[in-house]
């Protein structure tokens, strides 16, 4: 650990330590502060500056604020790659946990490229394409893919006219039989 981080260590203690109460910091501003020293003890050396307009920002999610904003960042269906940024980002502030962080190892990342991913293959009920996993994920959250399974069923058959619908196809077939009888 460097000086400059036990200094503000010790400053912080020395001051939830103090006798005199209106000094004190609260709970959640003490949290807030061990945060900011947790999150420079264990966040990468790399800035987060837009890769487009070149601005620099102070924490990620501030970048990605910014690329959502100003819409620099838009992939493709063809060809798609996350911001240049960085290949892993640090866990955004909310949900960095100061229990346990003494045991935390000094390169605390987690993969989020792999969301931002380019996946091509499409949606097997409806047949659209999504430019990244999580607009896939958000999409079959949103809607009658998984809450309908007749509805998947018949989706299904129109894309792949092996998979058998049972009631509704047989009546459909039933139908178009009578209709044809009809007209001859």
């Amino acid at each position: 650990m460097s000086m400059n981080y036990s200094i503000e260590l010790l400053s912080l203690i020395s001051t939830m330590l103090s006798t005199e109460r209106d000094s004190r910091p609260t709970a959640s501003q003490a949290k807030g502060q061990l945060r900011a020293i947790a999150l420079q003890l264990f966040q990468p050396k790399t800035t987060n500056k837009c890769s487009v307009c070149e601005e620099v920002f102070s924490s990620r999610t501030q970048l990605d604020k910014h690329y959502k904003k100003f819409r620099h960042y838009r992939p493709t269906k063809a060809t798609s790659t996350a911001p240049p940024v960085g290949q892993g980002t640090v866990k955004a502030e909310d949900d960095f946990s100061i229990r346990g962080c003494a045991t935390v190892p000094p390169q605390y990342y987690y993969d989020e490229a792999e969301l931002e991913a380019v996946d091509p293959s499409p949606c097997v009920v409806c047949n659209k394409y999504f430019n990244t996993k999580g607009q896939f994920f958000s999409h079959l959250g949103g809607g009658r893919h998984w809450r309908n399974a007749k509805y998947v069923q018949k989706r299904k058959a129109e894309i792949d006219l092996n998979v058998d619908v049972g009631k509704g196809e047989r009546r459909h077939e039933k139908w178009t039989r009578k209709d044809m009888q009809k007209h001859d």
